[in-house]
């Protein structure tokens, strides 16, 4: 009978060391599984802080690299003014003295030779219109002013008056200098030119100078942003796209057809990898501008995707930088 009641004990001690053990183990486990969590959370909580970092640090280098080349524009564009002011003058008084019938299409391509500029026009009125009458580009005759909503503002020159055109970077009475913008006459071409407007007082015309800016691109983009960009994207293997975008093209996508301004949905950079969340965010910035930041599935990876909002000498711009 007591050996019965010593093995019943013993079971009984058994059953209790099991369950005892089988409590700890369960017990360690579960702090396993927290102390886990709380060091995987804590290694996300780094990872999402270092990207922050890095992409504020990229935001801050870009908004820095848009100040810089807002200057070097502002100066260049400033000197082609001046010049291009200064070769309608030239212009101006070579053809002094003779009414608009009296000068030809050949005395204009003989100045334009002179100059070594991209062409010449001359406006003059036309029943209801101001039109190009003469030209060292035939694209040009007869482009009416009417037609692309120039009327207003010619018409304001030809007067003698101060036009009113917002974005202009040169206006003054009989004076006019636009900004890059996309010629209006070449319909099958994608040409674009920095135009000078000079009316001589006295006279019934506006002499038109205007001088190609490719080159003027190719520079803008080698020492501007674009060229940042791709440094940057170089420099830090986690940066996937940076893009510098204009939310009020995506509010209005037609703006990108429109001869002037010269605007564009995706002013440097690229932007491939675009959701519609992006496009709702980008659109959201033109009446609530703030930043935002999220992390979002790209092809079956994580990536973390933020919007800046910059302020630029013309506009505002958005600065998207997605990271790994």
């Amino acid at each position: 009978m007591k050996v019965w009641k010593g093995l019943i004990m013993f079971k009984k001690n058994a059953t209790l060391k099991t369950l005892f053990l089988g409590r700890v183990l369960l017990a360690v486990l579960l702090l396993v599984l927290l102390f886990g969590s709380i060091q995987l959370y804590v290694i996300n909580q780094n990872i999402n802080s270092e990207v922050e970092k890095q992409t504020t640090m990229a935001a801050q280098n870009i908004k820095r690299e848009i100040e810089n080349n807002n200057l070097a524009v502002e100066s260049l564009e400033n000197q082609i003014d001046l010049k291009l002011i200064s070769y309608a003058k030239h212009i101006a008084e070579i053809v002094k003295g003779k009414s608009i019938d009296e000068i030809t299409n050949q005395d204009l391509k003989m100045i334009q030779e002179e100059l070594e500029i991209a062409g010449i026009t001359m406006f003059a009125r036309k029943g209801e219109d101001i039109v190009g009458v003469l030209s060292t580009d035939s694209n040009e005759i007869g482009f009416s002013s009417r037609e692309f909503g120039f009327y207003e503002i010619a018409d304001t020159l030809i007067k003698g008056e101060k036009p009113t055109v917002g974005g202009a970077t040169l206006v003054d009475y009989n004076v006019l200098v636009l900004p890059i913008a996309q010629s209006g006459s070449h319909q099958n071409d994608t040409v674009f030119f920095k135009y000078g407007y000079y009316h001589p007082p006295g006279s019934s015309y506006i002499i038109n100078p205007y001088i190609e800016v490719d080159e003027v691109d190719k520079f803008l983009n080698e020492v501007g942003p674009s060229s940042s960009i791709a440094q940057m994207k170089t420099d830090n293997p986690f940066l996937d796209e940076v893009a510098i975008l204009d939310p009020l093209v995506f509010v209005n996508p037609s703006l990108e057809d429109e001869l002037y301004p010269r605007l564009k949905q995706i002013v440097h950079g690229t932007f491939d990898n675009k959701s519609e969340e992006d496009i709702n965010v980008l659109e959201n910035m033109v009446t609530k501008p703030e930043k935002a930041s999220y992390i979002q599935e790209v092809n079956g990876k994580n990536y973390i995707k933020c919007f800046y909002l910059l302020k630029t000498i013309r506009s505002f711009i958005s600065l998207l930088i997605m990271g790994k």
